[in-house]
């Protein structure tokens, strides 16, 4: 039989069928039995026994059932989706595994009902299920709503290395949720080696990598926060790109972070940063830094380092296995669709043009001939000039369509998008194109930023 740790408590059981519930439940419990006395385990069903259990365990003028109960070594529960909606049910759950010594395993009917009890608790051991569990949690990790949606609509589950890279790479998550995520596909996945990839890194062990990946984030983390002589802390904040402002904000230099992030704190003026970003700099060790970025909430949500892990297997591990990886993942999007790329609430601003229209995505290939830096997508752009010109953006699981309408040059895009899906002709795109290009030109030439309304009135352009 499974050894159950307590530590790990309660474990859960789902299944979309009654019978797959109580069956393998049941065999559970027919097991322990084989191992423990009778007294020793308590099954009951959710509806009609869980609170009477619950009384019993509370009910202090019955001292000698009372104790009967503390004493179980196994408390088996059928169908807890029941108290889904119930809101003392986590309250309960929790006097259990407090004031009793023994394992709890339940049964649910679907994995989302048991979020609500933290990644910690949760444990599936119907296989049959895994695969919604698996879909569900790290979906949230697509930096896109459009391919998270797509993934939903086409019932996609990703790999075990699959939900790994998505963790790594969200833009929108702190470090402490990645971490528990990463967790989580140590305890629920099944192990598997990440393969060589075109620069030859292959780890015999993805469970043994995000280890060995955590660890160094945390020691980065702690290095970070240790007082030492010839440091010093300068910040940077960093504020929406609305061209309102400059998209960064340099600090001083500062003795500790303690006194670095006060000053940041008191530097308080509006608008308020996405993120502030930190760096330990080593002074007279070139290059020697370590670099950590905090939300408002002061939650560190990026650590990264330069020239600071001397050991050369860390440096592999922490700085190119994940950057090795490519993998051909499904997009919803087509040829000749208009589409920009998610910045994400914790990366900076790009200096980089990401509205386009869609040629090509890279993602029908072999991994072994290409790594990460090759997820892209392919497309028209168009310049300040109105000249439309062919290249790439990294990666392509950033990619979602346009909700807002085009404005100056971008309009250009919309002809160009019209071609590429075959529902205008050549003369009609280039006569569009023109057309479009004529009037933005006249716009900018009238509105002449660099001239007052007075003399543009004498050049004849006010009224």
């Amino acid at each position: 039989m499974r050894n159950f740790d307590r530590q790990k408590s309660p474990f859960v059981i789902c299944g979309t069928t009654v019978e797959q519930r109580s069956q393998m439940l049941d065999r559970i419990y027919q097991s322990l039995l084989q191992e423990h006395a009778e007294t020793d385990v308590f099954f009951c069903d959710a509806q009609s026994l869980f609170y009477d259990f619950l009384e019993g365990l509370r009910n202090v003028k019955l001292p000698q059932w009372r104790e009967s109960l503390l004493n179980k070594k196994y408390i088996l529960i059928d169908g807890f989706h029941y108290f889904e909606k119930k809101q003392s049910i986590l309250e309960d759950l929790t006097y259990i595994l407090k004031h009793t010594k023994a394992t709890v395993i339940l049964t649910i009917d679907k994995p989302v009902c048991f979020c609500k009890f933290g990644e910690e608790m949760l444990y599936v051991l119907n296989k049959g299920t895994h695969e919604e569990i698996k879909k569900m949690k790290f979906c949230d990790f697509i930096n896109s709503c459009d391919i998270r949606n797509h993934w939903e609509k086409i019932n996609y589950v990703p790999t075990a290395l699959e939900s790994a890279w998505l963790v790594w790479q969200s833009k929108n998550h702190t470090l402490k949720e990645k971490h528990t995520a990463w967790k989580t596909i140590i305890t629920g996945y099944e192990d598997c080696a990440i393969p060589a990839g075109i620069h030859d890194l292959p780890q015999p062990s993805l469970h043994e990598f995000l280890k060995r990946y955590t660890e160094i984030e945390l020691c980065l983390i702690s290095t970070f926060y240790k007082e030492e002589p010839n440091t010093v802390y300068p910040y940077r904040k960093y504020f929406d790109d609305d061209g309102s402002r400059d998209w960064n904000s340099d600090s001083a230099l500062f003795s500790t972070f303690d006194e670095a992030y006060a000053h940041a704190k008191e530097d308080g003026e509006p608008p308020h940063p996405n993120f502030v970003e930190f760096v330990k700099t080593y002074i007279g060790e070139e290059g020697k830094q370590i670099f950590v970025r905090f939300n408002l909430e002061k939650e560190i949500v990026r650590v990264d380092e330069c020239n600071y892990l001397g050991d050369e297997k860390d440096y592999e591990i922490f700085q190119e296995v994940f950057r090795n990886m490519w993998f051909s993942l499904p997009t919803p999007f087509k040829k000749g669709d208009i589409v920009k790329t998610v910045r994400g609430k914790y990366t900076r601003p790009s200096v980089f043009a990401d509205l386009f229209t869609l040629m090509s995505i890279c993602n029908e290939s072999d991994c072994k001939t290409r790594d990460g830096s090759d997820m892209t997508a392919y497309g028209y752009f168009i310049d300040r000039d109105g000249v439309a010109y062919h290249e790439c953006i990294h990666n392509y699981m950033d990619l979602e369509y346009l909700q807002t309408p085009l404005t100056d040059e971008n309009k250009l895009l919309l002809p160009i998008s019209k071609y590429l899906k075959d529902e205008i002709d050549l003369g009609l795109l280039l006569g569009a194109y023109r057309n479009i290009l004529c009037h933005y030109e006249a716009n900018m030439a009238y509105h002449l930023p660099n001239y007052t309304k007075e003399g543009k009135e004498l050049a004849g352009m006010e009224k």
